[in-house]
Parts: C-alpha cells; sequence; structure tokens
C-alpha cells in the first residue's frame, strides 16, 4: 500500500515534531497525526528530547511520563485542538509539569560547581599504597 504525501496546508508546525500517547476522545491518534503533517509538522511514535509536544489523552502510560522526566511539553486534547485552531499559542511554561523540567546538562554542571565551591563535593578518590607482605 503506497500513501500519497499532501503538500503542507501551512508551516504553523514547521519544525515541530509530536508524539501522541492514550486515547483521544474526538479522533484517533493516526487523524490526529494528520492534522500535524498538514500542518507542516512531524508525528513521532516515541518521546526523546528531540520531541516537541505530546499530546495526552485517557490512559496515556510510559510516554507521559517519559515526557514529564524529560521536560518535554504536554498537551491535553483541548489544548492541542486550540493550538490545531490557531486560538493557542504554548510555551513549555503553560504546559503541564507536575514534576518541574529536566535540568540541562548546563544547569546540572552549575550545581555540581556550586557544591564543590561549598565543601560538598564529591569525595576524593583515596590513593591506594601497597601493602607489605607479612611474609
Amino acid at each position: 500500500m503506497t500513501e500519497k504525501r499532501q503538500a503542507p496546508e501551512d508551516a504553523r508546525f514547521a519544525g515541530k515534531t509530536f508524539v501522541f500517547t492514550g486515547a483521544l476522545a474526538r479522533r484517533s491518534r493516526d487523524e490526529a497525526g494528520a492534522e500535524v503533517l498538514r500542518h507542516g509538522g512531524k508525528v513521532s511514535g516515541s518521546v526523546s528530547k528531540l520531541t516537541d509536544y505530546v499530546v495526552v489523552g485517557a490512559d496515556p502510560g510510559s510516554k507521559h511520563d517519559k515526557a514529564r522526566s524529560l521536560g518535554v511539553a504536554i498537551l491535553h486534547e483541548d489544548d492541542f485542538d486550540k493550538l490545531l485552531s490557531g486560538k493557542l499559542e504554548i510555551s513549555r511554561e503553560q504546559t503541564e509539569s507536575t514534576k518541574g523540567p529536566a535540568k540541562s546538562k548546563k544547569s546540572r554542571r552549575t550545581q555540581k560547581n556550586s557544591d564543590e565551591s561549598k565543601g560538598r563535593g564529591p569525595k576524593s578518590q583515596s590513593k591506594k599504597t601497597p601493602q607489605r607482605s607479612m611474609f
């Protein structure tokens, strides 16, 4: 079976990657994905740090959990509908975040350096001295 790719209607979602998880109430995940493609976006089956939005329906499962742990923007179906209609522009701060965004490498490094300067740095490696034989 060969699918024909249609040119996007607009570039509203150009450069954006969406992942759908859980049961959506108003459309199937395939239909929702087709809407994203129609507006120039990409659809993925898995969540990564490169994912821009995870759209969650009922019983979302592990993709929702992974999105939260990576700090990926999470949209509910109502928010996705508003985004589709152009009534909503979403920034990461406006999305669900119960655990907070994942720390970037830079912020983890900054925290590590801060801890070391306060005397809470990593334990120093003790050098083992060879033991003499008792015989």
